[in-house]
C-alpha cells in the first residue's frame, strides 16, 4: 500500500509521468523492458537506445514511428489504426524520455 501511495504522490507532483493509454494499448508489447531486446526495439526508459535513433530528435522519432521501419517488426504507427499524431508523439516522448 505504501508503494501505491508513493507512486500516486510522485505522479501528482509531476515527478513520474503516468503511462499514456496508447503506450499501454499498443507500444508496450514490443517496447516494455522485459521484451524489447528480443524484439530489437528500444526499451521504454532506455534513454541511450532512443538517443541513438534518429539523432535523438523527438520529431524524427515520431516521424519514424508514424512511417514504420522497413525490415523490422515496427509497422506504421506500431499498427495503431486510430492513433493520432498527438498520440504517437505522447507515446514516443514517454518511451524515450525526450
Amino acid at each position: 500500500m505504501k508503494k501505491l501511495f508513493v507512486a500516486v504522490v510522485l505522479c501528482a507532483a509531476g515527478l513520474v509521468q503516468a503511462e499514456p493509454a496508447k503506450y499501454t494499448e499498443v507500444c508496450k508489447g514490443c517496447h516494455d523492458a522485459a521484451i524489447a531486446s528480443m524484439m530489437g526495439a528500444p526499451a521504454q526508459g532506455d534513454a541511450a537506445a532512443w538517443a541513438a535513433r534518429q539523432g535523438g530528435s523527438l520529431d524524427a522519432l515520431v516521424a519514424s514511428a508514424k512511417a514504420g521501419i522497413a525490415g523490422t517488426a515496427m509497422m506504421p504507427a506500431g499498427g495503431c489504426a486510430d492513433c493520432s499524431d498527438a498520440d504517437l508523439k505522447e507515446a514516443v516522448k514517454y518511451m524515450s524520455g525526450l
